[in-house]
């Protein structure tokens, strides 16, 4: 940030000094021209009758005309530069600090027919949790996902470990990085191939990084608002990922018998430079997901829609009640 204030100075600095030069060049050519028709700078229009005073004025308006558009152009490319910088990183003040916390979920398919159960755990330890999701499916899958961030003064991704495991999903995974010592590491072995692929090396993480962290930032946001983040992507190279978190829509929503109302926020993913122009061309751009959260004083999750992994079929999850055997 430090950077881009400074290059924007410069700029300043610059434009500052061509303005005052065309500044001095308009006053010299006045001065030239006013009540002196046979100087050097005699104007043209004068011996076309229409007097020196009307010479000097356009002379003198030439220059003053170029300083002008040039200090127009540099206001224009100082306010980009400013509105560029202040729009990332979208950091986060959280607004509901979170406490221990368990929850069971259930994660449907697109028919709505139950493929996996899964226990989430979040334990507070000073201004850092420590949260834990695992999806246990019936066909012996598994993926286990683990987060630790601060909350305090911003919430800031400190270490993110996934791992994914069991025919549910295309290859056998074991992400994991770490904002200290800055370091990525990576394992995937393809289903039917026997050659693991593993990739480790530093990384230098953005604060704005929300991997595992996308409902605890949307309980942040203030009603109505939209965040901006990242997130690190594997293929198996890491990739940053913009994300873009914003409500589309108000649902109807029944509690009990209560009536109430659902905010569905849109996580749009979009990969950045020419990598992003070359993967939208493919197809290739990361599918969007969906949250929904019950709108009100303090905001609850209550279904997600989206991929589990790239080119993944669109999985649902809904909040479940335990169930009790005979």
């Amino acid at each position: 940030m430090d950077s881009v204030y400074y290059l924007v100075g410069l700029v300043v600095v610059i434009a500052v000094s061509i303005v005052l030069r065309l500044a001095v060049t308009a006053r010299t050519l006045a001065s030239a021209t006013d009540g002196r028709p046979g100087g050097a700078l005699a104007c043209e229009r004068a011996k076309a009758g229409r007097g020196v005073a009307a010479c000097a004025a356009a002379s003198a308006s030439a220059p003053m005309s170029r300083a002008i558009i040039v200090l127009v152009a540099v206001v224009l490319a100082v306010l980009v530069v400013i509105t560029g910088s202040e729009a990332a990183p979208g950091l986060v003040t959280p607004r509901f600090p979170e406490g221990a916390t368990y929850g069971s979920l259930a994660l449907l398919d697109s028919d709505g027919h139950a493929i996996a159960h899964g226990e989430l755990q979040s334990v507070p330890r000073g201004d850092r949790v420590e949260s834990r999701l695992v999806w246990r499916f019936k066909d012996g899958s598994v993926q286990d996902e683990t987060t630790v961030y601060a909350q305090r003064p911003v919430l800031k991704l400190l270490s993110y470990k996934q791992i994914q495991r069991g025919l549910s999903f295309p290859a056998d995974v074991e992400v994991s990085f770490a904002r200290q010592p800055g370091r990525y590491d990576v394992r995937r072995r393809d289903r039917g191939k026997k050659d693991v692929e593993a990739l480790s090396d530093a990384i230098e993480l953005p604060p704005d990084l929300y991997n595992g962290m996308t409902l605890t930032v949307l309980k942040s946001l203030p009603a109505g608002a939209t965040g901006t983040g990242q997130m690190l992507a594997f293929t198996p190279k890491p990739r940053f990922v913009k994300m873009i978190m914003r409500p589309i829509a108000t649902d109807p929503v029944l509690i009990g018998d209560i009536r109430r109302s659902a905010t569905r926020y849109l996580i749009d993913l979009e990969i950045g430079g020419i990598a992003g122009i070359f993967a939208a061309i493919a197809g290739k751009q990361p599918p969007a997901m969906h949250y929904w959260l019950l709108a009100g004083t303090v905001p609850s999750f209550l279904k997600f829609e989206g991929p589990f992994f790239q080119n993944g079929p669109v999985w649902r999850i809904e909040p479940s009640s335990a169930r009790w055997p005979k």
